[in-house]
């Protein structure tokens, strides 16, 4: 006899997402890719993070540089 098969290992409805998330001065953040390309060859890429409505997260000095997902 041949038994239905019911479910796939890899059944990615079955798997358990991250509930965890991180904050940066009270609101939610997740994180996104930043590349600074600059005109002499030089590129910056890192993980950075950005808030639920797109806009970037950046630092509190007055550099306006994204901040670091590691850092948060």
């Amino acid at each position: 006899m041949y038994m239905a098969k019911v479910a796939s290992k890899t059944n990615p409805g079955r798997q358990k997402g991250s509930k965890a998330t991180k904050t940066y001065n009270g609101r939610p953040v997740q994180p996104s890719l930043y590349i600074h390309r600059h005109t002499k060859g030089k590129n910056i890429s890192y993980m950075g993070a950005e808030y639920e409505n797109g806009d970037p997260v950046e630092s509190d000095d007055s550099s306006g540089m994204p901040v670091r997902w590691d850092s948060i």
